[in-house]
């Protein structure tokens, strides 16, 4: 990612699929985009409704849908948790089951 980064220049446009691709938090997603519109770097979002940062409304659009993803991605981690422990609690291991036992 950072090569990509760094290979563009001045007018070129940044275009990804979804933007939880392009990072992991809101901050970084931020901090990412604000270093690309330093350097004349447009982002712009295929599936979430177009994000485009060339524009004011795109900025703001932008931040909204960086902020829900992240919050979807901590509720996926939290979910996944909480179903591991209950597998726990019922005396599962969680995994697939060995193919062969000890003495075979």
């Amino acid at each position: 990612m950072l090569l990509l980064v760094r290979t563009l220049s001045e007018g070129d446009t940044l275009v990804v699929w979804k933007l939880d691709r392009l990072g992991h938090s809101i901050r970084h997603l931020v901090v990412l985009v604000e270093e690309l519109r330093e350097r004349g770097v447009n982002f712009h979002s295929l599936t979430d409704s177009s994000i485009d940062t060339s524009t004011p409304m795109g900025r703001f659009f932008f931040h909204v849908m960086g902020t829900l993803d992240e919050m979807e991605r901590e509720l996926i981690v939290e979910r996944t948790r909480a179903g591991l422990e209950a597998t726990r609690e019922r005396g599962c291991n969680g995994g697939r089951r060995p193919k062969l036992t000890l003495e075979q």
